[in-house]
């Protein structure tokens, strides 16, 4: 760690020391091997039973029907 950063965190009261150490810890989780999780596709084929014929704002209900109930 650096003089300047150590520096910084000696004069944060302690509240703001957690909130420091929240973000350190969040930045570190972006950074690890493995944080990102692979995607299942989980929504495939959740259209097939649509019409050609529906609109955008039809598909947007049933989207939100099917986030709501799953």
């Amino acid at each position: 760690m650096t003089v300047r950063l150590e520096k910084a965190l000696r004069e944060l009261p302690p509240e703001e020391i957690e909130t420091v150490s929240a973000f350190a810890e969040f930045l570190a989780g972006k950074h690890r091997k493995g944080a990102l999780a692979s995607p299942t596709f989980s929504w495939a084929g959740a259209l097939a039973g649509s019409s050609e014929h529906d609109t955008a704002v039809e598909l947007q209900h049933k989207a939100n029907d099917w986030r709501d109930s799953g």
